[in-house]
Formats: C-alpha cells, sequence, structure tokens
C-alpha cells in the first residue's frame, strides 16, 4: 500500500509518499480502506519527533473514514464494505487497522470527509465533558481553542448537553464563527484577560467546567475562571506543557483537574460506545455537524500541517486518499 512516511523528522516537506507493507489486523481488529483522514496536532509531534518516543520511519494518524476491507474472527456488528470512521493509528495510508471497539458506522447523510472529522474531535469532547467532568444541564463550560477541532466539536456537544459555552481563541474571525456554532460569549485570549472577562460574564461566579487544551498561554487563567468545586480537563498543550501551578487554589476551593488522551485513557472504549450510543445520531438529525476548514490530497499532507502550523484553520483539515 502507499502511506505517507517520516524518515526523519522535521518540517511539513519530510512527508513522503512511500510503498510500504500492508497492515494485517488480529482477530479483534478491523481493516479499513481510507479514504479521507482528519489532522490533528499530535501528527505534527508526530512529524517532528515529538510524539510518545516514536522512532522514525513513522506513519502519522490518528483517525480516518473508509470501507471496511475485512474483520477479525471475533469482530461482530461490523461487516465488509461497510462504511465506518475509526480512531486508529498509521492513518495517513490507504489501509489502516483499528481495534472493533474504536471503529464507529458512517451516520447517515453525511460524506466521507466529514466522517473524517469525527473521530478524535467528537470523542475527545465527549471524553472532557461527560466521562471526565460529567457535565450538567446549565452548568457554565470555558472552550479555549475554539477554532481547533476539539473546540469546535465541545462547543456544539456542550451547548447539546445543556452546558451554556464561552469560548476563547485568538483571532476575532474565530470568535465570529464559535458564536456561530452556539457559544453565548466568546473571548481573545490574545488580547482580553481571560479570567478577569470570566469573572465579569458571571458575576464573579466563575465557570463549573474549562476544557483546557492550549497549555502555558492559557493554564492560569484556566484555573483562576473556575468557580468552587470546579472541573477542568486538561487535554492538550501546543502552547507549551510546562506551568507553574500553586496548589493552594484547588485545595482550599475544592478544585478537580483531569488529564487525558485519546491512546492512553483507560476509559476510552467506554467512552466511544457511549458517544456512539447516545450522540452518533444527533449527526443525521443535523443537532452536530462536523466543521471541515479545508480538504488536501494525501500526497499534498505538507500542506494542510503547514496550514495548521499557520493557525488559519477553523475546524478540522483533511486529508483525502
Amino acid at each position: 500500500m502507499r502511506a505517507m512516511v517520516v524518515t526523519e523528522p522535521g518540517g511539513p516537506e519530510v512527508l513522503q509518499m512511500q510503498d510500504v507493507p500492508d497492515p494485517v489486523p488480529g482477530p479483534d481488529d478491523v481493516l479499513i480502506r481510507v479514504q479521507a483522514v482528519g489532522v490533528n496536532f499530535a501528527d505534527h509531534l508526530m512529524r517532528i519527533g515529538a510524539y510518545l518516543r516514536q522512532e522514525p520511519p513513522v506513519i502519522p494518524g490518528l483517525e480516518a473514514a473508509g470501507v471496511v476491507e475485512a474483520v477479525g474472527t471475533e469482530v461482530r456488528g461490523l461487516s465488509v464494505g461497510q462504511r465506518v470512521l475509526a480512531l486508529g493509528k498509521r492513518t495517513y495510508a490507504d489501509l489502516m487497522v483499528a481495534p472493533a471497539w474504536a471503529v464507529m458506522p458512517a451516520p447517515a447523510g453525511i460524506g466521507i470527509e466529514e466522517a473524517a472529522a469525527i473521530p478524535v474531535a467528537f470523542t475527545t469532547a465527549w471524553h472532557a465533558l461527560v466521562t471526565c467532568a460529567d457535565l450538567r444541564p446549565g452548568e457554565r463550560v470555558l472552550v479555549h481553542a475554539a477554532g481547533s477541532g476539539v473546540g469546535s466539536a465541545a462547543i456544539q456537544v456542550a451547548k447539546e448537553l445543556g452546558g451554556r459555552v464561552i469560548a476563547t481563541a485568538g483571532q476575532d474571525w474565530k470568535l465570529e464563527r464559535a458564536r456561530e456554532l452556539g457559544a453565548e460569549a466568546t473571548i481573545n485570549y490574545s488580547t482580553q484577560d481571560v479570567a478577569a472577562v470570566i469573572q465579569a460574564l458571571t458575576d464573579s461566579h466563575g465557570v463549573e467546567v474549562v476544557l483546557e487544551g492550549v497549555g502555558k498561554a492559557t493554564f492560569a487563567a484556566s484555573l483562576k475562571s473556575l468557580t468552587d468545586g470546579g472541573r477542568m480537563v486538561v487535554y492538550g498543550a501546543p502552547s507549551g506543557p510546562r506551568v507553574e501551578l500553586d496548589t493552594r487554589p484547588t485545595i482550599f476551593r475544592n478544585l478537580t483537574i483531569y488529564g487525558m488522551a485519546v491512546t492512553t485513557s483507560p476509559r476510552f472504549a467506554q467512552t466511544v460506545a457511549d458517544f456512539s450510543k447516545r450522540a452518533l445520531a444527533w449527526f443525521a438529525e443535523g443537532r452536530l455537524r462536523p466543521v471541515v476548514d479545508r480538504s488536501f490530497p494525501m500526497v499534498d499532507a505538507g500542506s494542510a500541517h503547514q496550514r495548521m502550523m499557520d493557525r488559519q484553520q477553523f475546524g478540522k483539515l483533511i486529508l483525502v486518499a
């Protein structure tokens, strides 16, 4: 099969198409013919050699949509020829292998590029808001990086769950798009004091939940924005992973900080099952919609990575096989 391969860490230009052996599914796996791939910040980390100590050659990718090519002997409920979306690894390729628990039927009426924008963004948002934070109707949610795939998904999921969303971004045009998705209020974290604006918007109450996917640039403000007993879910740190933390507010104000990643969270399989059962139909009903920023041919994956690095996207970047 063909795959986009990184033989040595570097810029977007190191992504090169090569012929590699086909993956072989195990008894609990599904082999998928890839038609479209969602691009994630983790793919950038894989390309520069900063993701989970992977050694070259590396095939990036954590999600895709396509058609089932084969199923393992222990797999039930999925069939050859079925349109699916999936979480997995090494998805910048003609074929991918995914564990059966990570494969979901493609929602009716959703195109293949939109389907590829669902797995990571929406299951991450669901895991953060439902599995970790246990969001309740009426609670306020601070969603950082509204222009990211997870951010644009989390705004919609939180709203559908009855949450009241305040979204941040570093560019005003992204804040406008966030309001279109359902955010009640927005903050430009490049020009405004996030914590101060949160206090003004909430009559000094703060928010019950924060989705922290930015890191150093917003972490302190995220903690200050929480109400007593608030919950923060940390799922990314593109602005930098190291922060200075005064633990006293977490103690005296009974704050809870969760960490999560789609590749390592032990409860993620249950999250995917819960999301599939409760929310997957919402796409066909129009209650949720994947936000696709732009699509690129797979062979032009480097251009998609450059657009991501330049912070030009709103929603998901997609590679078409």
